[in-house]
């Protein structure tokens, strides 16, 4: 499965161009659509639809450090609720780099741990995220 995630990643950066001096204004309307419409899906438990407009808004580009930290948490989520627990590693890996929203950061690392069996880090890493935002909440 995994073999076939980078396959398609691979084939939108070489359909968008690589290294082409940045993003047109409409290529960048577009890439945060997408990233929005991914954030409504994953809120109504569409995880496999929101998976390839984040996808699309990742690797188009014309998202600023935040947004594109938040897209990969959001991915890293959907990868969870797929079963993809090794993509979801990676993306975490990938907001981690940049600069998340800790509560969101934290929540996604909970979600992963969840999925993983890991109950104790789960309930760690949720805590850290409520103590930021008390609104969230483990999805069922």
């Amino acid at each position: 499965m995994w073999k076939r995630y980078v396959a398609a990643c691979l084939l939108l950066i070489l359909a968008n161009g690589c290294g082409s001096g940045g993003i047109n204004k409409a290529d960048m309307q577009s890439t945060q659509e997408s990233a929005e419409k991914a954030i409504e899906l994953e809120k109504v438990g569409k995880y496999a639809e929101a998976l390839p407009l984040i996808d699309v808004a990742i690797i188009k580009g014309g998202l600023n450090p935040d947004q594109l930290s938040e897209a990969y948490l959001l991915r890293a989520r959907c990868h969870c609720a797929q079963g993809s627990l090794d993509l979801a590693e990676a993306d975490l890996a990938s907001a981690e780099r940049g600069s998340p929203n800790p509560a969101s950061w934290h929540f996604s690392r909970a979600i992963l741990f969840a999925k993983q069996n890991k109950l104790a880090e789960s309930k760690s890493e949720l805590a850290k995220a409520q103590r930021i935002d008390s609104k969230l909440k483990m999805p069922n």
